[in-house]
Parts: C-alpha cells; structure tokens; sequence
C-alpha cells in the first residue's frame, strides 16, 4: 500500500474519532454516568458514516459466523485483504483500571475502537481502513474495515516477549486480559494488551512482531 492510501485510512479513522469526541465532555472523555451516552455516539456515528457515503449497502458480503468475541471475517485472496466486522452493534473490548490499579476488559465504545485501530497503524505500521457501516440481516450494526493479510511466523509466548522487549517495550505484570495467558506491554505512553500467539506473527527474518489483533490504548 502506497503511502497516501495510509495517510488517507489515518485520516478517515482521525475523523470518525474526533467527530464522536465532540459528543464528549467539553473535556473529550465519556461520561459514565450519562446513561443515554451510548446512544447518542450511536446516532453521531450514523450521521457521520451518512455524510461520507460509508453506510454499505444490505447487499454487502454476510460474514460467517466465528466463535470469536470481536470480529467476524473473511478474507479476499484476490486483495489479499481481511474484511474485519465488529460483532452485531458492538466495537471490540478495552482494557479500564478498577480503584485498586488492577487492568479489566470492558466493552469498547466506537470513539475507543476508531482510535485503537488508528494506534494500530501508527505504532506498528498496518493499513487498516474503515469500509463503513452495514447492517446485517438480523438488523444488528457492525463496523466494517480491510486490513492487509500479514505473513510470518507464529511464535511461543516466550518469543513475544523476547520480540517485544527487543523494540523497546516493558512487559507489564498481568496476564490473562483478553484470552488466558495474554501478555501485555507499554512503551512510551502506550498500553498493548492480549497480545498473544493468535494475535501477532514476527516478520521473516527480522523477527519483528506484527500485531494483527490487540488492544492498544493511550496512556494519560
């Protein structure tokens, strides 16, 4: 992918996440308490994809379903592209810290999963791009992106680290946050979390490690 096809992707997920922002807390942050909160990001986002031409039409490819908790897929051999999509009127999992310092999943709101995908490109250098909304059959919304099919190899967990740690990152103490024995790690100001053998590949020859699914999240 050329340079301004992933400077246009960055702009497009910027754009979406920076429209819900303005739906936000005069200081950007969600409020907890603003129990409609939801559904206003729901309708912001609506309008939003609406004025860019990104609602797809109920034609557009019915994945199968996967036993998966965020994504369902399928790929395209001829693009060599995944087509990702969000489970019905969902947008991935975070990661929130509960009063005693201790990290938890939680349901993602779209605003978190527009800016996880975003940190995606820029920290690890993919090309996710946001395809739009689409409704499926059972009139559940998913968010709907391509994603370039990633080759290596897969490595052991002790491997991961090993990989991590080489670019820079810290192993963070906890486990288990996403799926049982996922690793985490931060790096300048950034949290990567379920980070495990399912979730990234190192690059032939460089050993480099190519997340392909984790969690990213800015650290205030």
């Amino acid at each position: 992918m050329g340079r301004d096809s992933r400077q246009n992707a960055q702009n497009t997920l910027r754009d979406a996440e920076m429209h819900l922002r303005a739906s936000l807390r005069p200081n950007g942050t969600i409020d907890e308490d603003d129990w409609d909160y939801p559904d206003k990001e729901k309708a912001a986002l609506h309008i939003w994809a609406k004025e860019r031409n990104l609602i797809l039409p109920p034609s557009f490819k019915m994945p199968p379903e996967s036993k998966s908790r965020e994504h369902d897929v399928i790929y395209d051999e001829e693009s060599g592209l995944w087509l990702k999509y969000t489970k019905p009127n969902a947008a991935g999992y975070a990661v929130e810290w509960d009063t005693q310092g201790n990290p938890y999943m939680v349901s993602a709101f779209p605003i978190e999963y527009f800016q996880r995908l975003r940190l995606q490109n820029e920290l690890f250098g993919d090309n996710i791009q946001l395809k739009g909304l689409w409704c499926d059959l059972n009139g559940g919304w998913r968010i709907v992106t391509t994603q370039p099919h990633v080759k290596g190899t897969q490595p052991t967990s002790d491997e991961l680290v090993h990989a991590f740690v080489a670019l820079g990152f810290e192993k963070l103490p906890w486990t288990g946050i996403g799926y049982e024995h996922s690793l985490a790690f931060w790096k300048d100001g950034y949290d990567v979390w379920d980070v495990r053998p399912a979730n990234v590949v190192l690059a032939i020859g460089s050993n480099l490690p190519l997340p392909f699914d984790v969690i990213i999240r800015s650290v205030p």
